[in-house]
């Protein structure tokens, strides 16, 4: 009787066993590297697994889908090309090679939800490359978007180095609130007020430049830019994203690829057209008509007003200041624009040649299991104007 149970035992056991069989193998690309995380299903059921982090997996099939024709697996991984498997009764070992698919990674958008087909995305995108963020020379990574693409207003809020930059997208108007879209750098939103000296804002009359913090973003580590337009942007982001998202996605290391890449840029900033000064006659304010402060009384006020247009004196005629017909207080006037024959140009008081310079290190690699990516970049910007705001020094890692 216990010989009868203990064969019984065996049967229930180990019977199910029979009807199953088990395939391996391995997820690699073309260029051999490994996929931990594919995705291994069986065709036209739930019966799946994913690839470990070796890029190895296994999985249980029953043995009469096994045997069938048309029994198949399908392998898919984001960024490649999807796979399927004829399964062969002679084989259990399927190493399988994956191609990547570029098309189909410009057309996915990492939003809120995850990665996101812009097809089913239903929001207007429009991309900009590392490229076109670098090459266009602007330290500040929302000034770099103008005229990349339709649609975006870029206003800044002065010439001074470093400061802030104020971005719309178009159908965003509100007399309450901000009109600035959302900015989400990997996944995580900035808050990019502004801040500083600046009319109506926090910290007015200190004597600093206004700014905000997508100064602090180095262009050297955006690997790109995407813009959601229009207020469906909201139903991935919420309320904040009403006026639009700026999605900003960084770059990051790749595997089986180390390198060090140091990268040196310097540039020349100068105001290329000032004020047309003329060089030849002085200021025409009543010239020689004074009397004791006022015009020389006449019913028609033409007289006055066609001397208050008149020229000044030929400047290289001067050689002193004298007050004219006893009106001294003109004397200062004239005095701040020529002396002794030579005329005062305050534009150069105003503008300067400034510049900006930077460098940059960084290093990125890995192997199958990590990847590392990172940046030391230092920059110094010297504005043309003149003034206590006229530098401005970046650092960032």
């Amino acid at each position: 009787m216990n010989n009868f149970k203990f064969i019984l035992f065996i049967l229930v056991t180990f019977f199910p066993l029979f009807g199953q069989i088990i395939i391996s193998g391995s997820i690699v690309t073309e260029n051999g590297k490994i996929l931990p995380g594919a995705n291994i299903v069986l065709k036209g059921t739930s019966l799946g697994t994913v690839s470990d982090i070796k890029g190895q997996f296994e999985l249980d099939i029953p043995k009469n889908d096994y045997f069938q024709s048309d029994g198949e697996i399908i392998v898919t991984y984001i960024g490649y090309i999807t796979q399927s498997i004829i399964l062969k009764s002679e084989d259990n070992i399927y190493n399988i090679v994956l191609i990547k698919d570029a098309l189909d990674l410009s057309q996915v958008v990492v939003t809120g939800r995850g990665a996101i087909s812009r097809e089913a995305l239903g929001v207007n995108v429009g991309k900009i490359s590392s490229n076109e963020i670098v090459n266009s020379g602007e330290s500040n990574i929302i000034s770099s978007l103008s005229g990349k693409e339709s649609g975006i207003e870029i206003t800044s809020t002065s010439g001074e180095p470093g400061s802030s930059t104020y971005i719309r997208i178009r159908g965003a108007n509100t007399i309450q609130s901000s009109q600035q879209p959302l900015i989400v750098i990997d996944g995580s939103p900035i808050d990019n007020s502004t801040f500083g000296n600046s009319l109506g804002r926090y910290g007015a009359g200190q004597g600093t430049t206004s700014t905000n913090r997508a100064m602090d973003i180095n262009p050297n580590d955006i690997k790109s830019v995407e813009v959601l337009k229009g207020p469906a942007a909201a139903s991935i982001y919420g309320t904040k994203a009403k006026n639009g998202v700026i999605l900003i996605n960084t770059k990051s290391g790749t595997s089986g690829e180390n390198r060090i890449t140091y990268r040196y840029t310097a540039s020349n900033d100068r105001a290329t057209q000032q004020p047309k000064l003329n060089r030849k006659y002085g200021m025409g304010i009543h010239a020689g008509y004074f009397d004791n402060g006022g015009c020389n009384p006449n019913p028609d006020l033409s007289y006055c007003n066609d001397f208050s247009l008149s020229w000044g004196p030929l400047l290289s005629s001067l050689s002193e200041i004298d007050s004219i017909n006893g009106f001294s207080a003109i004397e200062d006037t004239l005095g701040a624009y020529f002396r002794n024959g030579q005329i005062i140009d305050h534009t150069s008081d105003i503008f300067n040649d400034g510049g900006k310079v930077e460098h940059s290190l960084t290093m990125s690699g890995g192997d199958e299991t990590t990847t590392y990516y990172l940046n030391y970049s230092n920059m110094d910007h010297n504005g043309f104007f003149r003034g206590p705001n006229n530098f401005y020094n970046r650092q960032s890692i």
